[in-house]
């Protein structure tokens, strides 16, 4: 347990450093910083399956978990070290990798929990807002050629939020309905302040950096210490 404590803090105090160092234009020390945050919560998943014992739900998690570190570090080198005319290749590579991990992350709940077929509606409810965001704010946000990805992505990311909230539902009275619920959330609040971040007009906003990191690396922290209770 001691390992827990000392892991998850780590992660997301690095990962939230590299936003200091977004903010300062210091790519080296920001990939550093970001690459090694996402390597300490893919080590908790390690962990807690070591203590746990393996099981499904465990690799499954791990598996989404080593797919947000890949797109992790796509993305930094997306942004600071490559040609611009290069750049989208390793933008797509890394969306391509969150959207692998929020499907992964999908799946393992749908298989783990019993889901509750009157959620249905709400998988629906993330695309409606992004479609009212687009129309309200036309001239604030641009996706151009990604908006079809970005409603494919809403929906994965609606499908992982409505999953943990159905596992909450199942185990509202112990630790992994609350671990798991609180993750959800916060994953949408990261990716909703990166849609504002990266392709409105609030683009490079400071604090939009540092909400994205905190709530993404507290919520991957969170799903990789919940393979310890499920």
């Amino acid at each position: 347990m001691i390992a827990i404590y000392i892991l998850a803090p780590l992660s997301i105090i690095l990962g939230t450093l590299s936003g200091y160092f977004n903010i300062a234009k210091k790519p080296v020390s920001r990939i550093f910083t970001k690459g090694l945050g996402s390597l300490l919560f893919t080590a908790l998943a390690l962990v807690t399956i070591y203590l746990k014992g393996a099981s499904l739900y465990g690799i499954l998690v791990l598996g989404a978990l080593i797919l947000g570190m890949v797109g992790d570090l796509y993305l930094c080198m997306n942004k600071d070290f490559v040609l611009k005319e290069k750049a989208n290749v390793l933008f797509f590579i890394g969306g391509s990798c969150f959207f692998g991990g929020h499907v992964l992350f999908g799946v393992v709940y749908l298989i783990s929990v019993p889901f509750e077929l009157y959620l249905i509606p709400c998988l629906f409810v993330l695309p409606m807002l992004l479609a009212v965001a687009l129309i309200v704010g036309k001239n604030k946000i641009k996706l151009g050629k990604l908006t079809p990805f970005a409603f494919a992505y809403g929906f994965i990311l609606n499908l992982m939020l409505v999953v943990t909230v159905n596992a909450f539902i199942h185990n509202i009275d112990n630790v992994f309905g609350v671990l798991s619920l609180i993750a959800g959330i916060l994953f949408v609040i990261s990716d909703g302040s990166l849609l504002f971040k990266e392709f409105s007009h609030l683009k490079g906003n400071p604090v939009l950096i540092y909400v994205v990191l905190v709530t993404y690396y507290v919520a991957q922290c969170l799903f990789a210490t919940s393979i310890l209770f499920y």
